[in-house]
């Protein structure tokens, strides 16, 4: 199976599969007052997507975190014996473009799982035992994955404000492929749509319930999202972007829609002008630190 196939069948899935909202119900099959934790299983099934929906009966959800997980894998494994390591950065380099893709997309399929097991889990929790009482919303899987489609966000300064500063990354001028567009879109959506969900919509509240702490439960979240990008370098920029993310999900009540919309096209601009720039017929005026997209 070619690497382009496999993109192709991945795009029809996800934009498919958020179209049936019953697969994201957050509501268990199988014994649905039992008392869940919400640390252990979420952290399983980000390093195997798609464990605690089979376990408690969640097969269709299970099924499309576990495929999307195997199809990165398969993709990574196919461009790995693909890859050509004298120019594993060039532009038209395809299958490095894949190698990275398929990571992003296992870590992002794992992000998503533990969203949705910690979403499950707290849903209970706060029936029964009046836990996680500042989560006003469900808020499941499916509408996580349509945030960076609602434009309306546009009519917030919080949204536009911010990624009018990220356009300026755009300065200059140059040629830009389709592939490229592509490449930047897909590595985006999975950053915008998985990270906000491990971080912001699994890590920060259920830090805030065993902290009773905002600001504690978002500092220590934007820190684990600057250390999770680390290189040798200092990660400031990642820190207050994760923090930015944080005040603004609890600014609107804990719902993450609002902050996976502004990742996904702050992404969408910075890493589409760092593509732009490593070409030899481009050169950027003004440009943005870029995020490494790892945990």
């Amino acid at each position: 199976m070619s690497l382009k196939l496999l993109l192709n069948f991945l795009v029809l899935a996800l934009l498919w599969t958020p179209l049936r909202a019953d697969v994201f119900s957050l509501e268990y099959p199988n014994d649905p007052e039992k008392i869940r934790g919400v640390w252990s299983a979420p952290l399983l099934s980000f390093f195997l997507p798609g464990a605690d929906q089979w376990s408690e009966g969640q097969y269709q959800q299970g099924a499309f975190y576990s495929g999307i997980a195997a199809t990165g894998l398969t993709a990574g494994l196919l461009a790995y014996k693909q890859i050509d390591t004298d120019c594993s950065d060039c532009p038209e380099n395809e299958p490095a473009r894949f190698l990275d893709l398929g990571y992003q997309l296992y870590l992002g399929a794992g992000s998503l799982s533990a969203y949705a097991s910690f979403r499950s889990a707290a849903k209970v929790r706060k029936k029964k035992r009046n836990e996680f009482a500042f989560l006003e919303t469900d808020e499941p899987v499916n509408e996580v994955l349509l945030s960076p489609f609602h434009f309306s966000y546009f009519k917030r300064w919080t949204t536009y404000v911010p990624l009018a500063f990220a356009s300026l990354a755009f300065m200059g001028r140059g040629r830009y492929h389709f592939g490229d567009a592509a490449f930047a879109g897909a590595v985006s959506y999975n950053a915008g749509t998985g990270e906000e969900a491990f971080f912001r919509g699994w890590l920060m509240p259920a830090t805030r319930e065993a902290t009773g702490s905002d600001f504690l439960s978002n500092f220590l979240t934007a820190a684990l999202f600057s250390a999770a990008h680390g290189t040798s370098q200092i990660m400031w920029p990642q820190f207050f972007g994760g923090f930015y993310f944080g005040w603004l999900t609890q600014r609107n009540n804990w719902s993450i829609g609002e902050s996976v919309f502004v990742h996904f096209w702050w992404d969408v601009i910075v890493i589409g002008t760092e593509i732009a720039r490593t070409r030899r017929d481009y050169e950027a005026a003004f440009f943005l630190p870029l995020l490494n997209f790892t945990y």
